[in-house]
């Protein structure tokens, strides 16, 4: 089986050629066989490596093998085909794209997997209408579960590692999750199956967010949003309009130049909005940069962002403010929507106590093609009351500098909130 034509194959390919999205023609024919020896039911890609260390592999696993291995199947390293509608056969680049993000796994190469699964992603989204019920291996409902294991693998919920690496005459700081290892153990092919199969829920068990009980407290949520007053006036209608009224407590934080507009950003708000409230943190911070509209990625930053100031700031002036903390404070940024009902949901399902210092965010899979590599978007993030009060202590400690070096904690200018913040966090996640 040699599959290192196929990048020949593929780019002379043309839309004559197939039947469709499923139904390829001659020239996939083989193709679909030789991924058929790859994603049988019955074939445990994790014991390949064991097999072959044994020399105990049938014909079909070294087959199989050979592929994950790259001496069957070529898959480029820095190349990948265009996802477009005109391609043919969308099925059989579905398979490939796949095929490929597994061999470079193995490899080492996890950012090449997750692109290589992203193309694949794409393809399969030109097939959803024929695959399912295809003579294809792996239909949607597969694909789409094997792809949800790659990312709790390669993304796990452990302490991250930062690396100071160089490239070219620079340094830089990779930051992100310990290597995994070059293991296919996340990996079911299982039987085929679609994506409108329902979840497999046993007896006694509980489907998450659902309360047992209604006696159950809801948890409270404080909407932290650090705003640019002057410059982002209509963001923030928009918030109190949609979901800020939502929220138990809703916080606009500014950096006003002057005690001034902090009074004007009050009473604009407060006409918005009557429950919402303003703090204007330069009024205790006054080293730190003050809020102008160049700053803003909207104007084109022409000058100096304070947000990482902001982001972190804001956290201890809670932490130090005489006012009861509600159980969650959630800092979103003005360009996202927060549903605060979903989130209480999700807390209470998952049995988490504010007590607990836990920080939650959504991974940031986007993340996985960038230096440096960030476990969490920095859209929105929430913090339990104990995690407020124990990032709280560690801002009041961190050291002041000038610029951002993104090596330490440190209170400091820029604009990579999502960065500053993970390098602060002292607390468990």
């Amino acid at each position: 089986m040699q599959l290192g034509w196929i990048w020949l194959l593929l780019l002379r390919a043309t839309r004559g050629e197939g039947e469709g999205a499923c139904q390829c023609g001659e020239s996939w024919e083989q193709i679909r066989r030789e991924m058929w020896e790859m994603f049988r039911p019955d074939l445990d890609l994790a014991g390949l490596t064991d097999c072959l260390m044994n020399n105990e592999c049938s014909d079909a696993d070294l087959a199989a093998a050979a592929m994950l291995q790259g001496t069957a199947m070529s898959c480029s390293e820095e190349e990948l085909p265009k996802v477009s509608s005109l391609v043919p056969c969308a099925a059989g680049f579905t398979h490939y794209m796949i095929a490929c993000g597994l061999q470079m796994w193995l490899k080492g190469y996890s950012r090449q997997s997750a692109l290589y699964w992203e193309q694949g992603l794409g393809y399969l989204s030109l097939c959803l209408s024929c695959l399912d019920g295809s003579e294809w291996p792996l239909w949607s409902g597969q694909i789409l579960e094997n792809w949800q294991n790659f990312l709790r693998t390669a993304f796990p919920p452990a302490a991250v590692v930062a690396e100071e690496r160089q490239s070219g005459d620079g340094k830089f700081l990779s930051v992100g999750p310990p290597a995994h290892a070059k293991s296919l153990s996340w990996w079911r092919t299982l039987p085929r199956r679609g994506r409108y199969c329902p979840p497999q829920v046993r007896e006694g068990d509980h489907l998450e967010g659902l309360l047992e009980s209604d006696g159950v407290k809801e948890p409270t949520v404080l909407c932290a949003v650090p705003l640019v007053w002057p410059g982002e006036e209509l963001a923030a209608a928009a918030i109190v309009e949609t979901y800020g009224p939502r929220c138990d407590r809703l916080v606009f934080f500014v950096a006003s130049p002057n005690e001034a507009t902090a009074a004007e950003a009050r009473r604009q708000i407060a006409k918005l909005f009557e429950g919402a409230s303003v703090v204007n943190l330069a009024a205790r911070w006054p080293a730190m940069l003050r809020d102008r509209k160049e700053a803003l990625a909207s104007e084109g930053r022409r000058e100096t962002s304070g947000a990482n100031q902001k982001d972190l700031l804001l956290f201890e002036h809670l932490a130090a403010s005489q006012e009861p903390l509600q159980d969650w404070v959630c800092r979103v940024e003005t360009d996202s929507y927060f549903a605060a009902a979903n989130f209480r949901r999700f807390v209470v399902g998952r049995n988490l106590t504010a007590e607990e210092p836990l920080y939650l965010g959504s991974l940031a899979y986007w993340q996985v093609h960038f230096e440096p590599r960030i476990l969490y978007n920095e859209q929105v993030q929430c913090l339990s009351r104990a995690a407020v009060l124990r990032m709280g202590a560690v801002v009041k400690a961190a050291p002041k500098a000038a610029a951002a070096t993104y090596a330490r904690c440190e209170v400091a200018p820029g604009h990579r909130g999502d960065i500053m913040k993970r390098a602060s966090d002292r607390i468990r996640m």
